[in-house]
């Protein structure tokens, strides 16, 4: 046979899941009504404690007056013992006292199970409202109000619990009022297989389960499962068969506390055997099943059976009878049989097997009880199969065999109950003596009834026959904790050979328990008689197993009179208890377990373990501290100076002023030269005992020094004797000041006429002026955060360099390093304690740039000259403006200022074609370089060549403007001399300068050159080119653009176009008198020549689709004009 638990689906799926919160709808208050509640944590005058039942074996509920309470005395905060098992309603209370709350208060707890872990129950209900019991002065609402799950479920992880369910409480109570709530989790069918050593339920006072939970443990793996049995027989063609069955009236027995001595520990038990011949059916199988409930619960328990009896007729396994018994109230702690299943089945039926199915109904809460326990039965494998049978009566003899195991346990038979068959008990083939007392190792008893049936009893189907057995089960010996099984094997053999025993697949084995709970006393003694009045001392003491947990924490609170308290803590289980007293408080105040030793012993050991030599005496403990002061019976007074910077704290002069002293009290001059350690006052070369009173402690403050703080007890009253033994300490914190430094340096050196300005935050004005090589000097600072900025000395000066020194004087001071930030010409200065910082501001002088401008060699302000100036912070131009009178032709572009260092660029533009352009520094002619629009500044000078800016190899672009690239030092004013020289033998232009300077292209060309005398394309028309006469401003610009002279339609393709174009504008320059040479005139020659050959008229396509060779000559011809008009060809 095999038992097991199966859970049902509404068990093993979680109920609604919520973390931490609540999921039920209207509440039911016990006394009044309350809305939906927040949670409110409990205010600090309320005390409360969560306690729950201990059962040792002996509770039974529920009690009189019909509730799951306990007695008083059987409550506990910690291991709840071996008692409790299945189906069981465990009692928990919660007490509640206020203090002196401020009127009526109204807060929240939520008491919590753990439910569900690894898919097996533990507790898997709570108590529903109507089984809630509040004693006392206070009204109390529960969360939670359906009947059949009064409850909310939690996935916080309790202990490690999967889920765990829980009620939350409304509890309103007034000032100094006391209440107690009684409610219970049940232990779900399937509890002893929770994992892990024990099921916890908890307390919590916060919104949440963290922290704080006040725990209560119930040891799994002593809860008893809630069990069905079975045993099985078939006879095959029989009138006649015997069956057997056995009960007790205990599941278990728990022989209680071993260290009470008035527990007998001993338990009377009764087991009964009951034998019926039974009539069968010739021909056939006579099958019968016997099933045996056992509730181990305190309290009875309703179970539905449905019993299955299955077997093989030739066609597979199917169900052959199925039968429903009335439900069955199984009394507290039972076992107990049913009544016999019979079945006739076929003479060719096998594989006979039986399965019976139990279920549970809570006739007490009304909650449904999840789960069912199912036992099998297999004749073949469990049984002895299909037996023949006896076409006559038969006759039988019933032996029942009894025997205990387990350490320090015994029994005895007593007697048999009336109207029991007779029979004889023996041992080892020996009469027994009733009230003979056998052990594990005492050879097993035996009962042996006389024939069946008797004269005075049939045994058949109208009554049975039975004997019943009262035995006594006991310890050896006390105290002890022990476990064992008292077993139970009956046999009946009938005379025709058939055989059947109860239970059929092994004896009835009933669990013995025996349990011990200890005392121990803690007597506290306080030992000097020194409080007076409302003085008190408080010593804390807390108790922890072997477990390093927690199992008391309490307090012992000594008072004038009041100098012995002696506490005692009962029903504790076995252990080695460690036992910590302290702190105390006032914390001058000690305890001491052993005060003959100069060593403070603050803990100690209660050895409360018990063993096979164990005695009665060793059920009860005490140990016995001592409270005294821990020091002198007086007061003194310290001091420490802090300095910042570290290191200067000798030889400050500190003074003590108050009761005892002189009016200019007690000096003291530090000379420690430590931070850290306090120096006492002292008279008369003695430390000085301060009396009660107010006392003050000052210090002299030296020059360049600021005091901090002064924290402590620099004032202070005295009172004796909570102050004894109390060391009063003042710490005082002194900050040396600092010195600034700002220094102003030029560059170049030696301006005195320029004052820069500066502003601060260090002192007022807060403004302050210097010039090169000045200083400002700002001493006695307090150490922070300082900012000094310039005042921007644009646009004649720049600030290059900014340097902030710290520890200026190298003294050690520097801790935070100050900062400096050139943009914003600032310095951000972090003045330590005594640390010097110097800051040294460098400004720059910009430099200029001049232009003497000449005409021929002499200044000449008739023509307009114009020069452009660019680069960082620069964009002017300056000119020679027409006018009467002495000739000015120096030009500063407005006196502007220039970065040393960086690169400008200085420009001409609109430089006439025939003119020769000469720039000259310092007397030094500056080389051209036309071919070049960038050219980097000469080796070893501060300016570059002379350059065409709008420089490109098509020579397309202007080439009448030239510049000069070149940078400036410190304060400079570089002078540049221009003379540009008049026709002839000037420079030439470019195409692009032509197409602009006419009358035709609309440009401001025109305007100045008639203002200035300079020539135009007009000037220089007409030209011929070619056999092409060009003799008006549209037809040479439209060549110049190389475009078509009658559609305007662009031939830049057309080498002829270029050519034209190049030899046009080569043309222009020789005719109003720009400089030539051999080679120009052999190119304009040969590019005459081409474009006759090729009869160019400046119309349509010429040499875009022509002779490759000509076009190559056309193209080399235009190249070496191009240079020629770019000034690049005639030297």
């Amino acid at each position: 046979m095999k038992s097991y638990t199966k859970l049902s689906d509404a068990a093993a799926s979680p109920r609604t899941l919520v973390s931490g919160t609540l999921v039920a709808a209207a509440l039911t208050a016990f006394s009044l009504s309350f809305p939906a509640f927040g949670f409110i944590e409990p205010p600090n005058t309320v005390n409360l404690t969560h306690e729950a039942c201990r059962n040792n074996g002996d509770i039974v509920l529920p009690n009189g007056d019909d509730n799951f309470i306990c007695p008083d005395d059987a409550y506990t905060t910690g291991n709840l013992g071996k008692g409790w098992n299945e189906l069981d309603l465990v009692p928990h209370r919660i007490t509640l006292s206020n203090g002196k709350s401020d009127g009526d208060i109204t807060y929240n707890l939520r008491a919590a199970a753990n439910n569900i872990d690894q898919d097996k129950l533990g507790y898997d209900a709570i108590s529903p409202a109507a089984d809630i019991v509040v004693i006392g002065d206070c009204t109390v609402a529960t969360a939670f109000n359906d009947p059949l799950q009064p409850w909310g479920i939690t996935n916080e992880n309790l202990n490690g619990a999967d889920q765990s369910l829980f009620q939350e409480f409304e509890i309103t109570q007034g000032p100094n009022t006391s209440c107690e709530i009684n409610f219970y989790y049940r232990l779900a069918v399937g509890a002893n297989e929770y994992p892990g050593s024990s099921l916890q339920s908890y307390l919590a006072d916060q919104s949440v389960f963290q922290g704080g939970l006040r725990t209560i443990s119930l040891p799994v793996r002593e809860i008893l499962p809630q069990d069905i049995s079975k045993d099985m027989d078939a006879r095959q063609d029989t009138d006649f068969t015997w069956n057997l069955t056995k009960e007790s009236d205990k599941a278990s027995i728990n022989l209680g506390d071993t260290c009470d001595v008035e527990n007998p520990a001993s338990k009377d038990v009764a087991i009964k055997l009951k034998w019926q011949l039974l009539e069968g059916v010739p021909g056939k199988v006579t099958v019968k099943t016997n099933i045996t409930l056992t509730n181990p619960a305190s309290r009875p328990i309703d179970v539905d059976v449905t019993d299955v009896i299955r077997g093989n007729l030739g066609g597979g396994l199917i169900d052959l009878d199925i039968k429903n018994f009335n439900t069955v109230t199984v009394p507290a702690n039972t076992t107990l049989p049913l009544t016999v299943h019979m079945y006739i089945a076929e003479s060719n039926v096998t594989e006979l097997m039986d399965i019976a199915t139990a279920t549970y109904t809570d006739q007490a809460t009304g909650i449904p009880v999840p789960g069912e326990t199912v036992a099998e039965f297999d004749l073949t494998t469990d049984g002895l199969g299909i037996q023949p049978g006896a076409s006559t009566n038969t006759t039988a003899v019933v032996t029942d065999e009894e025997y205990i195991t387990g350490n320090y346990l015994q029994y005895s038979a007593g007697s048999t109950a009336s109207g029991s068959a007779t029979g004889n008990f023996t041992v080892d083939g020996l009469e027994y003596t009733f009230n003979t007392l056998l052990n594990k190792m005492s050879p097993n008893l035996l009962w042996t009834s006389g024939t069946q049936p008797e004269e005075q009893a049939t045994c058949t189907t109208a009554g049975e026959c039975f004997v019943t057995i009262n035995k006594t089960v006991s310890v050896t010996q006390r105290p002890i904790v022990t476990s064992g099984t008292l077993s139970d094997q009956a046999l009946l053999v009938a005379s025709d050979g058939f055989s059947v025993s109860s239970p059929t697949s092994g004896p009835l084995n009933i669990e013995i328990t025996s349990g011990a709970l200890v005392d121990y006393s803690i007597k506290g003694t306080f030992q000097d008689d020194i409080l007076q009045g409302n003085e008190e001392v408080t010593c804390q003491v807390v108790v922890k197993n072997s477990s390093n947990e927690v199992v008391l924490d309490t307090d012992y609170t000594f008072k004038e009179g009041q100098l012995e308290i002696d506490k005692t803590f009962e029903n504790i289980l076995p252990d080695k208890y460690a036992v910590t007293v302290g702190p105390c408080d006032p914390n001058i105040f000690q305890a001491d377990f052993d005060p003959t030793t100069p060593e403070l012993d603050a803990t100690t050991t209660i050895d409360l373990t018990l063993g096979p030599d164990s005695t009665l005496d060793d059920c009860s403990k005490g140990v016995v501290f001592i409270a005294r002061t821990s020091v002198p019976l007086g007061a003194v007074a310290e001091v420490n100076k802090v300095t910042e910077p570290a290191g200067l704290e000798d030889d400050w002069t500190m003074t003590l002023q108050g009761p005892g002293l002189p009016d200019e009290g007690l000096s003291l001059v530090t000379s420690d030269n430590d931070a850290v350690a306090f120096e006492r006052f002292q008279k008369d070369l003695a430390d000085f005992l301060l009396q009660e009173g107010t006392y003050t402690i000052t210090e002299t403050l030296k020059e360049g020094w600021t005091q901090v703080s002064a924290v402590g007890d620099c004032e202070f009253t005295i009172n004796y004797p909570a102050d004894y033994g109390l060391v009063k300490k003042c710490e005082f914190t002194n900050r040396k000041l600092g010195t600034v430094i700002i220094n102003k340096e030029t560059l170049p050196d030696g301006d005195t006429a320029t004052a820069f300005a500066f502003t601060d935050d260090i002192s007022e004005p807060n403004t302050f002026e210097l010039m090169d090589d000045g200083t400002k000097t700002f001493l006695n600072i307090a150490p922070g955060e300082y900012t000094v900025a310039e005042t921007d000395p644009n646009p004649d000066y720049d600030l290059s360099a900014l340097v902030c020194t710290d520890d200026a004087t190298q003294e050690g001071y520097n801790v935070l390093d100050s900062g400096v930030d050139v943009a914003n010409l600032t310095a951000t200065i972090n003045l330590d304690a005594g640390e010097t910082v110097e800051c040294t501001f460098t400004n720059t002088k910009r430099g200029m740039a001049m232009v003497n401008k000449l005409t021929d060699g002499v200044a000449n302000t008739s023509i307009n000259w114009v020069f452009t100036l660019s680069g960082p912070e620069v964009n002017a131009s300056d000119q020679t403006i027409p006018q009467s009178g002495p000739a000015d032709t120096l030009l500063d572009f407005n006196n502007a200022k220039l970065i040393p260092g960086e690169t400008y660029r200085l420009c001409e533009v609109d430089i006439p074609v025939s003119w020769t352009t000469v720039w000259t520094v310092g007397g030094v002619t500056i080389p051209e370089v036309l071919d070049n629009a960038d050219p980097d500044l000469l080796s070893g000078e501060n300016y570059s060549p002379v350059f065409n800016p709008n420089y490109v190899a098509t020579g397309e672009a202007d080439n009448s403007t030239l510049c000069v690239k070149f940078v400036v030092e410190p304060g400079q004013t570089l002078s540049f001399e221009v003379n540009n020289i008049s026709p002839p033998g000037g420079d030439q232009r470019t195409i692009g300068y032509w197409k602009n300077w006419n009358t035709c292209s609309g440009g401001r060309q025109q305007f100045k050159a008639a203002d200035n005398g300079f020539f135009l394309l007009e000037d220089a028309l007409p030209l011929t080119i070619g056999n092409l006469v060009v003799s008006t401003c549209d037809v040479g610009r439209s060549l110049l653009d190389k475009r078509d002279i009658h559609s305007g339609k662009k031939r830049a393709g057309d080498p002829a176009y270029g050519l034209a174009a190049q030899l046009l504008a080569a043309k222009a320059n020789v005719a109003v008198g720009a400089g030539t040479c051999a080679a120009a005139t052999n190119a304009i020659t040969e590019a005459d020549g081409l474009l006759t050959d090729i009869e160019f008229d400046g119309k349509g396509d010429v040499l875009k689709k022509g002779n490759r060779q000509l076009k190559i000559q056309a193209n080399d011809l235009a190249s070496k004009l191009d240079d020629y008009n770019n000034g690049l060809l005639c030297p």
